[in-house]
């Protein structure tokens, strides 16, 4: 269920939100659950809109309503005391523009499907005003962009974007993994230290590969709100797919190969396997870690 625009802090980090939130963003009940959940922040929004001025690079807000005289008002918005009602604003401007672009698509796709019924004749009528506009609304998935940036960083879109999963993944909080950290004694042309050779070769093919971002070592959390940390996890940040890369480079080990069962029963139980979001590369000491297997698992993740 999509949160409520009320929640100042979400505590979501961006591996948890795109992994377990599995509605598909062209979806009919996505759609529909849109325009329910627009309707319902306009129907709550404060009343007038929200102004955005820049003075000497510095940025401000207004609130412009009329009083119950009718009368023009103008209001000063404090950036840490009116953070309240500077989002609910915010999300009314986002939600006005919204509303226009998922009824257009819902229009686009399904007014003219047969086997969908509509007996609401407003809400036909309403649909064919949208076609007539279609030159002049945006696509849903840009509206989040035409609002001011300054704005936008009151806003968390319906619908994401690679552009946007992008930023959340910037801004991300990485915990890294503090477990043995002395064994990580080769370092990768990014600079960052690994705990093996295999792993500097997979972390150097990534850094070298346009479009590409990753982390290396650090954690998140499982639904049942353990954490786990792969040994990488990467963004492909023109489509903004993320995958984890787990290498398991001693499989000769007895030891380690029972942590790491764990440790991909972990991924399958939570439904990270059978979406294709991990995957995994093998060596032991008869069986070196091969770059052409590592190729292809690029050519995965690139796709």
């Amino acid at each position: 269920m999509k949160q409520s625009y009320y929640d100042v802090e979400r505590g979501v980090s961006v591996l948890e939100y795109l992994f377990w939130n599995k509605e598909v963003e062209d979806s009919w009940e996505k759609l529909k659950s849109a325009v329910k959940w627009c309707k319902e922040i306009l129907d709550s929004s404060p009343e007038g809109n929200i102004k955005v001025s820049n003075c000497r690079n510095y940025v401000q807000f207004y609130h412009c309503y009329y009083d119950k005289n009718n009368k023009k008002c103008v209001r000063y918005l404090s950036k840490k005391n009116d953070v309240d009602i500077i989002r609910k604003l915010a999300y009314k401007r986002y939600c006005r523009k919204l509303l226009n672009s998922v009824e257009l698509e819902i229009s686009l796709k399904y007014l003219s499907k047969r086997e969908e019924i509509i007996v609401d004749t407003k809400m036909i009528e309403r649909y064919i005003s949208k076609l007539k506009c279609v030159d002049k609304i945006e696509k849903k998935e840009q509206v989040y962009y035409s609002l001011p940036k300054a704005l936008r960083e009151y806003v968390e879109p319906y619908f994401v974007t690679p552009d946007y999963i992008y930023s959340l993944w910037q801004k991300e909080k990485w915990i890294p993994n503090e477990f043995k950290k002395e064994n990580k004694i080769f370092e990768s042309n990014r600079g960052e230290l690994l705990r093996s050779k295999s792993e500097k070769i997979i972390a150097d093919m990534l850094y070298s590969t346009a479009d590409i971002d990753y982390v290396c070592d650090v954690g998140f959390k499982l639904p049942g709100g353990r954490m786990i940390y792969p040994d990488f996890i990467i963004i492909n940040k023109r489509t903004g797919k993320i995958v984890i890369w787990e290498h398991a480079g001693m499989m000769g080990n007895e030891e380690y190969v029972n942590g790491f069962i764990r440790k991909y029963n972990d991924y399958c139980e939570c439904g990270l396997v059978e979406e294709g979001i991990v995957v995994f590369s093998f060596e032991d000491e008869l069986t070196p870690y091969s770059t052409r297997v590592g190729k292809t698992l690029l050519k995965k993740i690139m796709c």
